[in-house]
């Protein structure tokens, strides 16, 4: 379930021209697309931490997979603005459940120290994996084919989700607590959906820009809402738990603070627009980057979180990010693409082992019930 969330990711970076040229679309409109499925994911994160507990994991999985089904169908057939901003809703709405879900369940399923640098080693790779086996496969489609058959092979995916979702556990690990109340994570999710589409909508030559003004609006009644809710709930479902432990708050925002780094899509847009590699040329580029990566959590991050204690694998991940950061600080335009591979690969492999060991630390800290919580802030 979390590749399959990761293959649109892939996808996009590929149909920018393709879309906007079909559909007589200028970039920004493709961007404001773009932030739509953002925004509907922000809007789902704290909700889908909260599903399980009154789905379970199976039906939750089935939902899911229908939305990112019916996203990716609508984004095929889409002939104007307004079909293919319906289909990325549906699909944001998907993406942004799928990665907190597949994470809650790993961890509240995976008890033991070795099972889980295992899975958590895992779950990092199969990002690379997808890297590596999808880049190539939509540039070829789209450089000989038509754009339409990329998101048609999504919704493919899901159709396989809707099959396989019988292998997901039926019961939450948090069935025993009761059913909590949704109000707080919806609200919390539009707060924040409003409040980030509020500072990306800033034009510093109008600060008082009418987009920007209705959405901050937006977002402070949304959050003055919140706090009623929180505070006449007698067991809200938003937990603020994560947030009130120090080490858990410390290692949310090292994660925030590496995920600005993670480079990828832009070195892609590098190797088209500097190098001038078609796209499936670049996509053959980046399978050794990918192939990297893959190594940094399969072998660098599983080592890590067997040999040392939460804590320490935590200080261990964070200097292999920075490491990593000092290779990618030495690629310059005017180098062989070889010479670019090899120091963005250095730099793929530790930023992988530190997102898989961060991932594991992270969750560490949740009980069962409360994973579905602490994957949703991570």
């Amino acid at each position: 379930m979390v590749a399959a969330a990761l293959v649109p990711a892939v996808g996009n970076a590929y149909l920018v021209d393709a879309i906007c040229g079909d559909l007589n679309l200028t970039t920004d409109d493709f961007t404001n697309v773009q932030t739509l499925k953002s925004l509907s994911a922000l809007v789902m994160v704290f909700i889908a931490g909260q599903i399980p507990s009154w789905l379970g994991y199976r039906k939750s999985v089935l939902i899911v997979a229908m939305f990112f089904t019916l996203g990716s169908l609508a984004i095929a057939a889409a002939v104007n603005i307004v079909v293919l901003s319906v289909g990325y809703a549906l699909l944001g709405a998907a993406l942004g459940s799928m990665a907190v879900i597949g994470v809650s369940a790993i961890n509240a399923y995976v008890v033991d120290k070795g099972q889980r640098a295992s899975a958590f080693a895992i779950l990092g790779a199969v990002g690379p994996c997808v890297f590596i086996i999808f880049p190539l496969l939509t540039g070829f489609v789209v450089d000989n084919g038509n754009w339409r058959i990329v998101p048609l092979i999504w919704a493919a995916i899901g159709f396989a989700l809707l099959l396989c979702q019988k292998l997901a556990p039926t019961l939450s690990a948090a069935d025993e607590l009761g059913r909590p109340e949704l109000a707080t994570g919806f609200l919390a999710g539009i707060m924040l959906a409003l409040a980030l589409g509020a500072l990306g909508s800033i034009d510093w030559s109008d600060l008082l820009s009418p987009k920007m003004t209705i959405q901050a609006l937006g977002a402070v009644v949304a959050g003055v809402l919140l706090v009623i809710t929180y505070r006449r709930s007698p067991s809200p479902g938003l937990s603020l738990a994560p947030l009130k432990d120090t080490e858990t708050r410390l290692l949310l925002v090292v994660a925030a603070l590496v995920a600005i780094t993670t480079s990828f899509f832009w070195i892609t847009v590098g190797f088209q627009y500097v190098y001038h590699l078609s796209l499936t040329e670049t996509s053959r580029v980046m399978v050794p980057v990918n192939a990297m990566a893959v190594l940094g959590t399969v072998v660098l991050a599983r080592h890590v979180m067997r040999r040392y204690s939460t804590y320490v694998a935590g200080l261990v991940a964070l200097g292999l990010q920075g490491i990593g950061l000092c290779f990618l600080l030495l690629v310059q335009p005017d180098q062989p693409v070889w010479v670019v591979c090899v120091l963005v690969g250095v730099f793929g492999l530790c930023n992988a082992a530190f997102g898989a060991t961060i991932a594991s630390v992270i969750m560490s800290g949740a009980t069962p019930s409360g994973s579905g919580s602490r994957s949703a802030y991570k």
